[in-house]
Formats: C-alpha cells, structure tokens, sequence
C-alpha cells in the first residue's frame, strides 16, 4: 500500500497531491473485527493505522492518527485527514 504524499487543508480535505503513490509498502497487523478491518503500514520507520469500512458498494478508508501527530498538524494548519470513500461501479 502507498499513500503517496499530499497536504490536507485545516478541514482535513485533501487539496494538494504532492507526490504519486509510487513507494509500496506490505500492511501488517491486520485484524477484522465486527466488519472493520484494521491494519497498520510502515511510514518512514513509524507506523500508520487505518481502517477500512465496506457497506454495499462503499468502502471508506480512515487514517487513524495519534493526538501528538494531530497537534502537530494543526500548528501547520492543516486538520487530521478526513475519510477516504471509494466507489464500486459498474462494468
């Protein structure tokens, strides 16, 4: 998985795509539980959570973000991130 590398606005609403996703990297920690799966991905040497929630032909994934990494956006102006909704469509 790559997140590449963007900037979010102070609402946490993506507005810059600075970098593709190019660096991939393997999710370990995977857990499923009531519907929700869970997992973390190595970030230059940190770990990022995210979890993902599939409804119908929904899927949201959320970056679950610690407080100090929270406080340290917002003194950059930017909000945690929000929700990413993808889709399922038709062929």
């Amino acid at each position: 998985m790559s997140t590449g590398v963007f900037h979010v606005d102070s609402d946490g609403k993506l507005d810059v795509v600075i970098e593709e996703a190019t660096v991939f990297s393997p999710i370990v920690d995977v857990v499923l539980r009531d519907g929700v799966l869970s997992f973390t991905k190595e970030n230059d040497g940190t770990p990022d959570r995210y979890e993902l929630r599939v409804s119908g032909d929904t899927a949201t994934l959320a970056f679950l973000i610690t407080d100090k990494f929270r406080e340290a956006m917002k003194a950059s102006g930017m909000g945690p991130p929000q929700a990413v909704t993808f889709k399922r469509i038709g062929r």
